[in-house]
């Protein structure tokens, strides 16, 4: 609910109303602290005050402070449980908490005070949504629909995810603050973690306690906060100069890790580098597709690779990136400090990140700075936040010159042909006729993660099959193998006016060779933005599918554009949402050309710099040697 300037019919003094007007205007142009102050203003020149109650209440969930506001709330409930929006703003804060039956509750309260809250009716239906209730949440829908058709009463994928990490990172930071507020003691501890410290030696079992409670309390702070990040990529609704405030936080919680300095490495400018890859997905992943390559093509006269593995489920692609490396560190059950002291004792020259904030990171290890150059590559499409991490390979579109310089924490290095060498999987099975000139009809196809599916994507889809008469979507995702989920797809396409009947849906397969032929059902391929797809990119076009991308104001947003480009396929970059469904129908207008290019894409592909490997590593290598002179030649890092 947004703020509001109406004063509450029991009359306040004129000095309250002026505060409340002020905070208000304060709260409208998003000077959150001034507002926050304001409002407080209001309620102690007069506390019996709900409307500056319930408007305090909504300017600390703006600033993502759900606790407080929660407080606020309740008090402006004990002056008014009769307002309907009141019951609604508590259930959204207890929602955001990660307490969905309080939440429920609420709702129904508010619904049950003004049964016309169309809005109350979508918050209800959202949570209810979670819990798996789904037929009462859709009877919640239907009723919010009915009540203002403006709504849009439903959860997309992504939506769901980025809520729900939102409410865990909540749930996080204020368990911490509660915690270390009740404990004074543990709060020493927390940040003496922060720095590196381990209990006193001789300390009392209590003060040992706290330790290993703080240790995980930073812990879990840092995979929530990483798994936020992530998620904030997946959702067009949050601007670049929001996504900047995550890194920002990234840098205060690390602020206070001890840092290596001091390096022993021998500045010679063109002797031998020892170059150290850290990652837990050392295996057939995304991130193993792209660099196979790069571990095959390596120049071993000029550099010495080791390999820093967290991998846990380890297959014959870790195989092949153990016999590749010149030495193989696993990573597996050491702590952040104790590995970076290894990386030292290494004497790494230049240590590679490959994950960024995905799952199994070592951020803290690079935190340490364990080696005179650090870099950043592949594994997450943006700034890190961490100064301790010079450079971020990337690329001139994916990257272009100008903001991303200035809001990224690492100095931006633009490989001239792209940042990515894709290595096809080996069970690739051959690229089958066009299903088209079997089907009759053209069918569209995306295999990217559910979670990149926000509702801007489902509009796009929707737009795309309206315009291609008889068309079809194939989905896939390993998240479709849930009976719930499969339902949830159908329900969007069916509001965006598509029946269920033009989709296929499709879960998990057994194996690489399986995924790989199910293109073979798909004619045209459709990317998802502005998280677009990678290796589902590649693994498409290696099939012979061309994707239609969009392409956006992020790294994340501009993957497509950055490999299409590569392989000549620009006439299918677009740059708005009406331009990307008319350049998905223009292909499928043309059954025959769609035909030839299906034949013809993989020989093309595997003929670019999308998949020359050898062209690719040497780039690579040219930006290590050019980052190991400059620092040779300063003694800084590339930061400074």
């Amino acid at each position: 609910m947004k703020a509001t300037a109406k004063q509450d019919a029991r009359g306040a003094p004129p000095e309250a109303e002026t505060a409340l007007f002020e905070a208000f205007q304060h709260h409208q142009a998003g000077r959150l602290d001034a507002a926050v102050g304001r409002y407080r203003d209001a309620i102690a020149i007069h506390p019996d005050f709900p409307e500056a109650l319930n408007n305090l209440g909504i300017a600390l969930k703006d600033q993502n402070r759900f606790s407080a506001a929660v407080t606020e709330y309740r008090k402006a409930l004990v002056l008014r449980p009769d307002l309907a929006q009141i019951w609604n703003n508590l259930g959204d804060s207890l929602h955001s908490l990660g307490d969905r039956a309080s939440a429920i509750a609420h709702y129904r309260k508010a619904v049950a005070l003004q049964p016309d809250y169309a809005t109350a009716w979508r918050n209800l239906g959202d949570c209810l949504a979670e819990t798996g209730v789904l037929d009462e949440a859709q009877q919640c829908f239907d009723r919010a629909l009915a009540l203002d058709s403006s709504l849009d009463a439903s959860s997309s994928p992504a939506e769901i995810a980025l809520r729900e990490i939102q409410r865990q990172f909540s749930k996080m930071v204020t368990t911490i603050e509660a915690t270390t507020a009740r404990d004074p003691r543990l709060a020493e501890a927390y940040l003496a973690c922060g720095r590196d410290e381990r209990p006193p030696a001789g300390c009392d079992p209590d003060t040992a306690e706290r330790f290993r409670f703080a240790a995980q309390l930073r812990a879990s702070f840092s995979d929530h906060l990483s798994s936020m990040l992530l998620q904030m990529h997946y959702d067009r609704e949050f601007a670049p100069g929001m996504l900047r405030e995550g890194p920002r936080e990234v840098a205060r919680f690390h602020a206070q890790t001890p840092r290596f300095s001091g390096w022993q490495n021998l500045r010679d400018p063109e002797r031998r580098l020892r170059i150290g890859y850290v990652s837990a997905d050392f295996r057939t992943h995304s991130v193993g597709y792209f660099l196979s390559a790069i571990l095959l093509n390596h120049d071993d006269a000029s550099v010495e690779t080791i390999c820093y593995s967290g991998t846990t489920d380890e297959d014959e692609q870790t195989a092949f990136f153990r016999s590749r490396a010149a030495h193989w560190r696993s990573t597996i059950g050491i702590d952040d400090r104790e590995l970076a002291a290894r990386i030292r004792a290494d004497a790494i020259d230049i240590l590679v990140d490959l994950s960024g904030h995905t799952y199994g990171h070592r951020l803290g290890v690079f935190a340490r700075k364990p080696a005179p150059l650090q870099v950043t590559w592949l594994g997450y499409p943006d700034t890190t936040g961490l100064s301790d991490i010079d450079y971020r390979l990337t690329d001139a579109i994916v990257d272009p010159p100008g903001t991303a310089d200035t809001t990224s924490s690492e100095r931006l290095f633009r490989l001239p042909d792209g940042f990515h060498c894709y290595t096809a999987p080996v069970a690739a099975p051959d690229v089958s006729k066009l299903p088209a000139e079997r089907n009759g009809f053209v069918t569209f196809g995306s295999f990217n993660n559910l979670v990149k599916v926000n509702h801007q994507v489902l509009d796009a889809w929707a737009g795309v099959l309206q315009r291609v008469a008889g068309s079809h979507l194939v989905l896939k995702s390993k998240w479709l193998v849930d009976a719930e989920m499969r339902k949830r797809i159908e329900r969007l396409f069916e509001q965006r006016g598509i029946a269920r009947d033009r989709l296929k849906l499709i879960g998990k397969l057994p194996t690489m060779a399986d995924h790989l032929a199910a293109y073979g059902e798909v004619d045209i391929a459709l990317d998802t933005f502005p998280y677009n797809g990678a290796t589902t990119t590649c693994e498409a076009l290696w099939m012979g599918v061309p994707v239609v991308t969009l392409a956006g104001d992020r790294h994340a947003a501009r993957v497509g554009a950055s490999m299409l480009s590569r392989v000549g396929l620009q006439d299918i970059v677009t740059e708005r949402s009406q331009d990307y469904v008319a350049a998905a129908a223009r292909l499928a207008a043309d059954v025959p050309a769609l035909a030839a290019l299906r034949a013809s894409l993989r020989e093309r592909v595997a003929a670019s710099p999308l998949c020359d490997g050898p062209r690719f590593t040497h780039q690579l290598e040219a930006a290590y040697r050019t980052m190991w002179r400059e620092w040779c030649a300063t003694g800084v890092t590339g930061n400074g």
